[in-house]
């Protein structure tokens, strides 16, 4: 009797885990350069409404675990321009993202150092201007 009772005891300890886990989905893809088509390293993927994010890989895979339910997505990366997209997520998707570059014409940066000749404190100034034509 006892052995049946244990044996019991034991089939509950490992079902019920499996009923109380929320059910997850899988969200991943690609993001390349829309002109050389190569992968982008270090691209922030973040899922908007969790709060959820990830960074790519060297050849910019990602992949997200996410509730099921709205989904916003957004994909950054400093010199590309972000790209974003709004589904309903309710099941295992592929969203591969080409980032387009930001032009960034006229640009001047001027770094200056006003170290004094002598001692050791050092004071750097530096002044960045940019101008953006689109």
């Amino acid at each position: 009797m006892k052995t049946i009772f244990y044996f019991f005891l034991l089939i509950l300890l490992f079902l019920i885990p499996n009923f109380s886990k929320a059910q997850f989905y899988s969200v991943s893809g690609y993001i390349t350069n829309s002109v050389t088509e190569r992968g982008i390293e270090n691209a922030s993927v973040f899922e908007n409404i969790s709060g959820t994010g990830t960074i790519s890989n060297n050849n910019g895979y990602y992949r997200l675990l996410l509730n099921p339910g709205k989904t916003k997505l957004i994909i950054s990366r400093p010199g590309y321009e972000t790209f974003s997209t709004t589904f309903e997520l309710k099941k295992d998707t592929v969203i591969s993202a080409d980032l387009n570059s930001e032009l960034f014409s006229g640009s001047k940066i001027v770094v200056e150092n006003d170290a004094p000749q002598k001692g050791d404190s050092v004071s750097t100034k530096v002044s960045v201007t940019k101008t953006v034509k689109k």
